[in-house]
């Protein structure tokens, strides 16, 4: 099967689904119907949103980029689609320690669970770890902030990120 396509390959402008069929039973069914938002994606901003999705309501670009291991301008890309299509909404927050930071939330909580649930369990499994491994420096680094301590140790038994040996260390990970 292939995929459905959203655009006319003549004029350039939006499909519409006028009529729906069972392979299995013969029942067809007639009418203007549209595609979701996220059916007009590609595989790959389709896959990156379920990356988005695993990170939670709201994300980061930094962090975005850094968990998929894609160049910034397919993830600007990306974004912008997502934008275009309502899917996602840009928020500026300050970030604490950095100066403002890109933002993004879902525009609605059903869409991002759609785009986490597209994902096989492989993949959500590679994601959370990747999440993990992004924010652990990252926390480590607000919680030396806040107590003005030095962070250059992890937890006892567990393996952590690279020791950090100050909070110049830490900027690094806020940009």
């Amino acid at each position: 099967m292939h995929p459905t396509p959203s655009h006319c390959p003549v004029c350039g402008e939006s499909l519409t689904v006028t009529r729906l069929a069972c392979p299995a039973c013969d029942t067809a069914i007639e009418g203007r119907f549209q595609f979701s938002r996220l059916d007009r994606l590609s595989d790959s901003s389709r896959q990156l949103l379920g990356v988005a999705a695993a990170m939670g309501q709201a994300f980061s670009f930094s962090v975005l980029q850094e968990v998929s291991e894609q160049p910034a301008a397919e993830v600007i890309s990306s974004l912008e689609a997502w934008l275009r299509r309502g899917i996602v909404r840009e928020r500026t927050e300050p970030d604490g320690l950095a100066a403002a930071t890109p933002r993004y939330d879902f525009s609605h909580a059903q869409i991002r669970t759609v785009a986490y649930n597209e994902m096989n369990r492989a993949r959500r499994r590679w994601v959370h770890r990747r999440v993990a491994e992004v924010l652990a420096p990252r926390r480590q680094c607000r919680a030396a902030a806040t107590a003005g301590a030095r962070v250059d140790e992890t937890l006892p038994g567990r393996p952590g990120p690279p020791p950090l040996r100050d909070l110049g260390d830490c900027a690094l990970f806020f940009n």
